[in-house]
């Protein structure tokens, strides 16, 4: 597990990082995971799946930042179309409209390398 931190500094030719953070995560990568996949399943496409996520540390807040992966049955994996922040406390997945339509446009652009699921009624993406 990456631990990314959401904070924007000036560093001039040495880097010093010394992070301490104590918290209780109400919710498990896996449950993240498992979130995300079932959203993408329920609402944009059974060929998306969630991954394992990153810990993510946004201000106050902790975050799972879980890949979102495209497969196609024939293929397997085809690779990395996006990601789904799931806050660590709530289990509230951060999502936007823009955010689905950016993964659906990722995902199409993926399946052009594969007419057979573009053309007919073999479309992998809603």
């Amino acid at each position: 597990m990456a631990v990314v931190l959401k904070h924007p500094a000036k560093f001039d030719n040495q880097v010093h990082v010394d992070i301490q953070i104590r918290a209780d995560l109400n919710v498990s990568s896996y449950v993240a995971c498992r979130q995300v996949t079932g959203y993408l399943v329920d609402n944009v496409s059974d060929h998306l799946s969630g991954e394992t996520p990153d810990l993510v540390v946004d201000g106050e807040r902790l975050l799972w930042r879980v890949p979102v992966a495209l497969y196609l049955t024939s293929r397997g994996r085809v690779g990395q179309i996006g990601t789904i922040d799931v806050d660590a406390q709530t289990c509230q997945l951060q999502i936007t409209p823009s955010l689905i339509e950016d993964i659906e446009h990722r995902a199409h652009v993926a399946l052009s390398l594969y007419p057979s699921y573009v053309n007919g009624s073999n479309c992998a993406v809603k």
